[in-house]
């Protein structure tokens, strides 16, 4: 009986101090790792590229508009208006 009892007061002690360790997830393996992970880099990956696309397209659009702003402010300033 008292070994019974003293195994099962070790058992609880073990658990209490396993309980009270920080345990950590190393989310850089998971996230290169696991199926899930590569999925979801894969598609972040594809939504930078084409939103990085659209922002130079918008890039591009408003040179084009500023190179035209100011042909305009020089043919003004030309023409004394």
């Amino acid at each position: 009986m008292k070994k019974i009892i003293l195994i099962l007061s070790l058992t609880f002690l073990i658990t209490n101090l396993s309980a009270d360790t920080p345990h950590f997830i190393d989310f850089t393996k998971v996230l290169n790792e696991s199926s899930a992970g590569k999925k979801a880099q894969e598609s972040l990956k594809k939504k930078f590229k084409s939103e990085s696309e659209k922002f130079k397209k918008i890039e591009e659009d408003l040179k084009k508009e500023e190179t035209q702003l100011i042909s305009k402010k020089k043919n003004y300033e030309r023409r004394g208006i």
